[in-house]
């Protein structure tokens, strides 16, 4: 595997898919402050969905990381603002998942409580699955598909 040096240099490569791979390949390992900033930097400069996708990926995936990762960064405020604003659906929904593990915090809370609004069904589905009871769910599925289920 590349060293983390030469990942975070090759998020910046002007080859999308270079971008892409590097962004996954850190996302085995603990972060640290350099990582965090390359990886909110390219997320907020990107084009490609899926570059900012896989770098929200990054931050948000505790599950991928072989240790627990701390650092001075605020990855929750910047994951709700990526649910609030992001132009793709791909990406806020990517953000859900690293909400959740946080899901206690009000401010969270309300984030998700704004995403049952989202335009996207894929984000308001995902955002019910974490807040609401699972009646809740049903009736918004069949209002979903217009009272058939599925």
């Amino acid at each position: 595997m590349p060293e983390r040096a030469e990942l975070l240099e090759a998020l910046r490569h002007t080859d999308v898919d270079v971008r892409r791979r590097a962004a996954r390949a850190l996302d085995h390992l603990p972060l640290d402050e350099q990582t965090v900033e390359s990886l909110i930097a390219l997320a907020r400069r990107e084009t490609i969905p899926a570059v900012r996708s896989a770098a929200v990926h990054v931050l948000a995936c505790e599950g991928c990381k072989s240790e627990v990762c701390q650092t001075s960064h605020d990855i929750v405020g910047f994951l709700i603002d990526i649910l609030r604003n992001d132009v793709s659906a791909d990406v806020r929904c990517q953000t859900i998942e690293g909400l959740r593990s946080a899901a206690t915090e009000p401010r969270v809370q309300a984030a998700l409580r704004e995403a049952l609004n989202d335009a996207a069904f894929k984000i308001r589905w995902k955002v019910a699955c974490i807040i609401l009871p699972f009646e809740e769910r049903e009736a918004m599925r069949a209002n979903r598909w217009g009272g058939r289920a599925g």
